[in-house]
């Protein structure tokens, strides 16, 4: 059995710039692909998910509401049947995470369409820190989305601890109904 961290390799890379590429006319994928791929074999499973993420920044918008825009559509969905799903979408929620603080409504939004087809529990993590009252009033109206999954994310990612996810100092699961 493969190691878990060869989930990222060079054909989810290819699977992952190709769908930029097909919502973004200006994304390099010559260049994202050679940039991880240079560095991808020497990387444990975390370390793969921060350099995809890192190299997205590079090569998507600087303008983070454009970019969130672009990894949004990316996503499969009815319309994208081939779109982005499963652990390829990991990266985009480290994006939306390590680039989109300073943009809550944004950032919120892409959480929740991330986690329909995958999960944004990490993600959220630094959100929680940062923002916790507004946050927790935005997530308690969540816990009855229609969607399941994305009832699910407001229970996991508002857990203090998390497997591989970084602790929540001061979480008051009380704040969520």
């Amino acid at each position: 059995m493969e190691p878990f961290k060869e989930k990222f390799n060079t054909k989810s890379i290819k699977i992952i710039s190709k769908e930029f590429a097909k919502h973004l006319k200006t994304f390099d994928t010559k260049n994202f692909e050679k940039d991880i791929l240079k560095e991808l074999d020497s990387l444990e499973l975390k370390d793969r998910v921060r350099l995809i993420s890192s190299t997205l920044h590079k090569y998507l918008p600087k303008n983070f509401k454009k970019s969130v825009k672009v990894i949004i559509k990316t996503l499969e969905t009815d319309k994208n049947i081939n779109g982005i799903s499963g652990f390829n979408t990991w990266p985009l929620t480290e994006y939306v995470s390590s680039y989109g603080l300073e943009h809550y409504e944004e950032s919120l939004d892409a959480m929740i369409h991330l986690t329909k087809v995958f999960s944004s529990e990490f993600a959220i993590r630094p959100f929680i820190e940062k923002y916790q009252d507004k946050l927790f009033k935005d997530l308690t109206k969540l816990t009855k989305d229609k969607n399941v999954h994305v009832r699910r994310w407001v229970s996991e990612g508002t857990r203090p601890t998390l497997p591989w996810g970084i602790k929540v100092e001061n979480i008051n699961n009380n704040n969520i109904a």
